[in-house]
């Protein structure tokens, strides 16, 4: 029992005396075990996609490139025309496939298809209205945080460097402060969620770096910080609001049920169609048309085949809807807030005197943007 408690004993102060190499590596150890915790814990599914608050050529006074616009994207005439013309001409392959089963009841196949149109449409609107709501909230919080830098600065260089008693070191400590702000003002156009939050777990984030320089200033018998210290704290908290925006997407489940009910609307809509009275159990014609003595004639089948290609690209429309509005930077409904615009080109322009050196970049994106 001696000998165990002499053991004891002997780690303990071995322990006390560790040498400093393994106690840091113990703290890097916990620090990137934590930064990983962060990163799965709030990864979203559009990490790769950068943040595009306000556009490049607002902020460089340049006129936006015309884009070439994309034919098959949902928005286009080209893509609705061509979805109605493919669905049109793949109904007599779906019928085909469910001609296999028995008869359909045409009095329980209506409740059952009015019964899921009603579920897919409530589903979609709650789907677009949840995304809506979280695209204007997004655009708030971008908002504020920046409406809130954008004071900051300019109180901070009337009191560090253009007052007549500005104190010794004022303008060294506004020019620190400037360049993280400049930087940080990068990733509204150009950042990623992921490379901040990286940043805010090792604690090199703009809001933290100006913190410490604005308290170190204090500390250094620079008075009058204490305001700066206040909108620093508002800055941090409008930004935690808008991280968790921008990962509070709709889940990929509810997508996911979205296109099973779209798929059950179809081949339900599929299926009543094999009871057509009289051309019950008669596979419609491929076109549901012919051309007889230059005459165009339709097929009995023909308004099937029309009704399923309106039904499949309207779910095919509906979908990509629901889908676009929760893409806040790359879908159709972009975030890109001219006030955000404005406030970070007033921002840029006050800064911009003060960048004289390279400065440490919470951003990797800052060197696209430096000044010519």
């Amino acid at each position: 029992m001696k000998l165990a408690t002499i053991y004891l004993a002997c780690a303990a102060a071995s322990a006390l005396t560790a040498p400093p190499q393994l106690s840091e590596l113990k703290s890097n150890l916990k620090l990137k075990l934590r930064k990983q915790q962060l990163l799965r814990a709030t990864a979203s599914q559009n990490v790769t996609t950068p943040r595009r608050y306000a556009s490049r050529a607002e902020l460089k006074d340049t006129l936006v490139d015309t884009l070439q616009p994309n034919p098959f994207h949902w928005t286009e005439w080209p893509f609705r025309i061509g979805s109605l013309g493919a669905f049109y001409l793949s109904y007599p392959l779906a019928w085909q496939a469910v001609s296999v089963l028995p008869p359909p009841n045409p009095t329980e196949g209506g409740y059952f298809f009015s019964l899921m149109s009603i579920v897919f449409g409530t589903l979609t609107a709650s789907t677009i209205s949840d995304a809506t709501a979280r695209l204007a909230a997004l655009r708030a919080a971008a908002v504020e945080e920046c409406t809130l830098m954008l004071p900051l600065i300019k109180r901070l260089e009337v009191i560090l460097v253009l007052d007549a008693n500005r104190p010794e070191k004022g303008d060294d400590v506004f020019r620190a402060v400037a360049r993280r702000l400049h930087a940080h003002s990068c990733d509204f156009v150009g950042g990623g969620r992921e490379r901040e939050l990286e940043l805010i777990a090792e604690g090199h984030d703009a809001y933290s770096e100006v913190v410490q320089i604005l308290q170190q200033a204090k500390c250094s018998n620079i008075h009058d910080l204490d305001f700066a210290l206040d909108g620093c704290g508002r800055l941090m908290e409008a930004r935690g609001v808008r991280l968790s925006l921008e990962n509070s997407g709709i889940p990929d489940v509810q997508y996911s049920v979205l296109r099973t009910l779209s798929i059950a609307l179809a081949i339900a809509y599929t299926y009543l169609t094999l009871d057509r009275g009289e051309m019950a159990g008669i596979q419609p014609h491929s076109l549901g048309f012919v051309m007889s003595n230059n005459e165009l004639i339709f097929d009995a089948s023909f308004g099937v085949h029309a009704l399923f290609a309106v039904v499949a690209s309207a779910l095919v429309v509906f979908n990509s809807l629901a889908i676009d509005v929760n893409l806040p930077f790359s879908g159709v409904f972009r975030l890109e807030s001219g006030t955000v615009a404005a406030s970070l080109k007033n921002l840029r322009s006050a800064t911009a005197p003060y960048l004289d050196e390279p400065p440490p970049s919470p951003s990797e994106v800052s060197a696209l943007y430096a000044e010519d």
